[in-house]
C-alpha cells in the first residue's frame, strides 16, 4: 500500500487519520482504485470526516464518516456509524456526472474476523455527491469487541471504487485513456 498522507481532522484536532491507497498506481484518469482511511479516537466522534482524496477517472473521491441517530422497526432511536464515499464534493459546477460502484468494507482487526461489507452504485453529481449507509452498523455492534472492529479507539474503512468517465467536467478521453470515449 502506498500511504498518501496523515491529516489532522479539519472538523476536530482530536481525531487525526489516514488514508492509505492501495493500487500502485499513481494516474489519476485511472478507472478503479481501493484506498483506506482510519479514524483515531472514534468513540469521541462528534461530527462527520472525510478522508483526503483519491483520484480516480481525475475526480476526488473520499470516505466519509458521521455519527447517526436512526429509527428501529420499533420507532426505537438507535446510535449508527454512517459511511458514504463523497465524489467531487467541493465542486460548485453543476452540470458534472460520473457512474461509480464499488464496495465499502469495515476492517476487522481480528485475523478470523469478519469484515463488514457493503456494495454501492450511483451516478454522482452535483445534487448527490456522495452515497453510502446512514446505518452502516449500529454503535453498539461497532463498539463490542468481539466483533473487532475497533482496535486502540481507532476503526479502519476501505472502499474499491470502480468508474466510469465523468461528464460535464474536463476529460479529455484520448489523452487519458488512448481512445475517444472512454
Amino acid at each position: 500500500m502506498i500511504e498518501t498522507g496523515s491529516t489532522a481532522n479539519t472538523t476536530s484536532n482530536l481525531l487525526p487519520m489516514t488514508t492509505e491507497v492501495t493500487n500502485e498506481d499513481d494516474d489519476i484518469a485511472r478507472p478503479e482504485a481501493a484506498f483506506r482511511f482510519t479514524v483515531q479516537n472514534i468513540s469521541q466522534l462528534k461530527e462527520q470526516v472525510l478522508s483526503p482524496p483519491c483520484y480516480i477517472r481525475c475526480l476526488p473521491w473520499k470516505i466519509l464518516v458521521l455519527i447517526r441517530n436512526t429509527t428501529t422497526p420499533d420507532r426505537q432511536q438507535q446510535k449508527a456509524l454512517g459511511v458514504f464515499i463523497q465524489c467531487n464534493g467541493d465542486c460548485d459546477s453543476p452540470g458534472w456526472s460520473c457512474y461509480g460502484l464499488g464496495e465499502i468494507k469495515l476492517l476487522s482487526y481480528k485475523p478470523d474476523g469478519e469484515h463488514l461489507c457493503r456494495k454501492i452504485h450511483h451516478m454522482y453529481h452535483s445534487k448527490e455527491d456522495d452515497w453510502g449507509f446512514a446505518h452502516f452498523i449500529s454503535w453498539t455492534d461497532l463498539m463490542d469487541s468481539e466483533n473487532g472492529f475497533v482496535k486502540d479507539d481507532s476503526i479502519t474503512i476501505e472502499v474499491h471504487v470502480v468508474a466510469e468517465a465523468p461528464h460535464g467536467v474536463s476529460w479529455d478521453s484520448k489523452k487519458h485513456t488512448g481512445y475517444v470515449g472512454n
